[in-house]
């Protein structure tokens, strides 16, 4: 799976895990819940990175370039 799809996948479990946060907030699964929430925000946070990064080296090629 390439990056853009894996940080597609999981920004949309970030989207299902926040939306199930209502329900276990007050629980005792509420800590679990956040730490799957901190962890996988981290890991998008990563993958953006990266991203990122492709993309501005990228676009100092295709500027010295001349492209």
């Amino acid at each position: 799976m390439g990056r853009w799809e894996d940080l597609q996948c999981r920004l949309f479990h970030l989207g299902y895990l926040g939306e199930e946060l209502e329900y276990f907030a007050g629980t005792s699964r509420g800590a679990w819940l956040y730490r799957q929430i901190a962890q996988e925000t981290a890991r998008v946070a990563e993958i953006a990175r990266a991203n990122a990064g492709e993309v501005e080296q990228a676009s100092t090629y295709y500027a010295d370039s001349g492209l």
